[in-house]
């Protein structure tokens, strides 16, 4: 018997169709990848997670799906950019619940420049955070309602102290 611990897998729902017997024999945490991009968003929804219900009937492990992020970040500075992000992160959620997701994958908006830069603007670390709550603050409150976690993932960022923040920032003012 061993102590090692059981790996998941990210994966898109081919691939997991491939690996079924490997996912299922441990149960293994799954992050499903087919909802990043706006077509599938914007195509027909309720068909896709009818589809990836079908495909993942027998999982009981863990399960989440990685978030919508192609061509935008959570700290937009155009209101009307926002508004779309705001949609994609919803439509994220509606994917999560609709497949009785734990949780949701969103891209970290602390970039290797701010790393450098942040701290030479005032007040710069405030306004991305303010920026991240004007875009997240609904999927934040959907998420809770329907015990989804958004999990900030690193991409760009070296400070794991700067995510730590951001998410601490929704809990404090709330």
């Amino acid at each position: 018997m061993t102590d090692l611990p059981v790996l998941g897998a990210a994966l898109t729902l081919n691939s997991f169709a491939k690996h079924r017997a490997l996912m299922l024999e441990k149960q293994r945490d799954l992050e499903i990848q087919n909802f990043v991009s706006a077509e599938v968003l914007n195509g027909d929804l309720q068909s896709a997670i009818a589809e990836a219900n079908k495909v993942l009937d027998g999982h009981v492990g863990r399960l989440g799906i990685h978030g919508p992020f192609w061509g935008f970040a959570v700290d937009t500075m155009d209101p009307e950019v926002r508004d779309i992000v705001r949609k994609r992160l919803l439509q994220g959620l509606t994917v999560c619940e609709g497949i009785g997701g734990t949780h949701i994958v969103v891209h970290s908006p602390y970039s290797t420049w701010d790393f450098n830069n942040l701290d030479n603007y005032d007040r710069a670390r405030d306004q991305k955070i303010e920026l991240c709550h004007l875009t997240m603050k609904d999927a934040v409150k959907r998420a809770e309602d329907i015990g989804c976690t958004l999990v900030i993932e690193n991409i760009e960022d070296k400070n794991p102290d700067d995510r730590l923040h951001l998410a601490d920032s929704f809990i404090h003012r709330q």
